[in-house]
């Protein structure tokens, strides 16, 4: 605590950049944002996002296509748990304290050091044993459908119980199985409207020039694979 002050935003994202950003970086991901990491498999794009909000940490693990350019979409989950206590994910959860509007600094840092370290440890916990090696057993994006064809679990939980699993993933199929015009008329349908005005600038700037049609499926292809590059500078990934 310098000076008598003790920050709890800030405290939370040193622990962040400490005790999670080496591990995330030796299992590949890059930071694409102050506390959002990500890495691409197969076409298949993993984040993590840690919200860091002045009462509380808030996790967020999600899977979605590198044809998805929206920043963080609803399929995902910021508390997966199982019945059972010995179930990996069960620390992945919201971390926080008591007192958090106090202007006692030292009650503040009390609850921190008390309530918010074992909170974090346990998180920590669920992401090692639990997250990633489910998302390094999740290889790409035919992983990813097929966990969904196959009724599978995602992060502990039926991956039919996410609430927009039954549109998103006819999406994402629909997409992954076309080529062509026909393709790209499905992602500017999905990612233009209301969705536009939030993707990533050079995503957008790119998906603005292109709305007029294309002539050729051939262009259209060409097309799309500049676009899946776009999303991946966007997001600070290698592009293919």
């Amino acid at each position: 605590m310098e000076g008598g002050k003790f920050d709890f935003k800030k405290a939370q994202r040193e622990l962040i950049r400490k005790e999670l950003r080496p591990i995330l970086y030796e299992y590949g991901f890059v930071l694409c944002g102050p506390t959002a990491y990500i890495r691409e498999r197969g076409g298949l794009l993993q984040e993590f996002y840690f919200k860091v909000e002045v009462s509380k940490l808030r996790p967020w693990v999600s899977y979605r296509p590198v044809f998805d350019a929206r920043p963080i979409v609803s399929f995902g989950s910021d508390g997966p748990n199982g019945a059972k206590y010995e179930n990996p994910y069960r620390g992945f959860r919201w971390c926080s304290i008591d007192y958090w509007y106090t202007e006692d600094d030292v009650l503040k840092e009390k609850y921190y050091q008390r309530q918010f370290l074992p909170q974090f440890e346990a998180l920590k916990s669920s992401i090692v044993n639990g997250l990633l090696p489910e998302m390094d057993a999740m290889r790409s994006l035919d992983d990813f459908i097929q966990l969904y064809e196959s009724c599978g679990k995602l992060f502990g939980e039926p991956i039919r119980h996410y609430d927009i699993s039954h549109t998103y993933f006819p999406f994402i199929s629909g997409v992954h199985g076309a080529s062509g015009k026909k393709r790209m008329e499905l992602i500017l349908s999905e990612m233009g409207g209301t969705w536009l005005p939030t993707l990533p600038k050079i995503v957008k700037k790119y998906l603005e020039s292109h709305m007029g049609g294309m002539d050729t499926d051939s262009e259209a292809d060409r097309i799309f694979h500049a676009y899946c590059n776009q999303v991946r500078i966007a997001y600070k990934l290698d592009v293919k």
